[in-house]
């Protein structure tokens, strides 16, 4: 496992210091490797994982030339690929002499994401969904935390998928009962999380 998973994150490597500094990533590698998993690693781990998968899937051309380089075994001056990728990012030019794209920094990362779930805008988007939008809502969530949905919270959260509103009945049950049992049985993580969470409490009155 761990094998594979040092596998992952070599290939990530050259997207990863196009987003981070090598220190960075270094620590990045170290704790998930440390963990044995992506999905146990910390929230801010997951989104440099995150950002450097979706920069892989549409890699520059420095980016190529870096892999491509690995795979030689070689490069000009004779550094590893990393190196010489961090080395061109940080002198303003890519590895083949193009100028470089700016580097988001890992703050910029998360200041991003503590925006768009912590912002008002997300918040009235929840205000405004139908309760089985929140329950695909808090799949997503969890999703993306590379979590699960607990066993203890699924029957209330599939329930939650045939409700309009907590006015709404489930069988015998009141809408309102059905999503205080699905908040009761769940794990709620980070801004989003969060402002999920208050959504949910705030249709039981809560």
């Amino acid at each position: 496992m761990t094998k594979a998973l040092e596998q992952v994150l070599t290939a990530l490597e050259p997207a990863a210091l196009t987003i981070c500094t090598p220190q960075e990533w270094e620590a990045v590698k170290a704790e998930v490797l440390g963990v044995g998993a992506v999905s146990k690693a910390s929230p801010t781990a997951q989104l440099i994982l995150k950002a450097a998968k979706k920069q892989f899937a549409s890699r520059s051309e420095a980016g190529r030339y870096a892999a491509t380089m690995r795979w030689r075994g070689s490069n000009p001056g004779g550094l590893p690929a990393a190196q010489a990728r961090a080395r061109a990012i940080a002198t303003g030019s890519d590895a083949v002499g193009n100028t470089a794209a700016p580097k988001t920094s890992t703050s910029q990362i998360i200041a991003e994401y503590e925006a768009k779930y912590g912002g008002p805008e997300y918040k009235a988007k929840l205000k405004e969904a139908k309760v089985y939008d929140l329950a695909d809502e808090v799949r997503s969530h969890l999703k993306e935390q590379g979590k699960k949905v607990p066993p203890s919270a699924k029957p209330y959260l599939d329930a939650m998928d045939s409700l309009d509103s907590v006015n709404d009945s489930y069988g015998a049950d009141s809408g309102k009962s059905v999503v205080a049992y699905a908040v009761s049985n769940l794990k709620f993580y980070g801004t989003r999380g969060k402002a999920l969470k208050a959504e949910l409490n705030s249709r039981i009155g809560r």
